[in-house]
């Protein structure tokens, strides 16, 4: 569902809104539905070494590599653990 935005500075701006934004209620959410609408976007540059090329990593890419992550410390018994 798309939310508009309200005008700040007391509607210096008139009374459109600034633009439309989908309501979110948790990081866990906003990570979720933005991985899977734009799935195929790039999300990040990434350089290992001063010397290679940028390389692209996509919403999707990402979401992997955090559910891995995420995986893995689950894997190390760390579930309810402060890290």
């Amino acid at each position: 569902m798309m939310k508009q935005v309200e005008n700040f500075n007391g509607g210096i701006y008139g009374k459109e809104p600034l633009f439309n934004v989908r309501e979110i209620s948790t990081l866990k959410e906003m990570f979720e539905t933005s991985t899977k609408m734009y799935a195929e976007r790039v999300a990040f540059l990434e350089k290992f070494d001063s010397k290679e090329a940028y390389t692209e990593m996509t919403f999707k890419q990402f979401r992997d590599d955090v559910y891995a992550f995420a995986t893995g410390l689950l894997d190390m018994g760390l579930k309810g653990k402060k890290v």
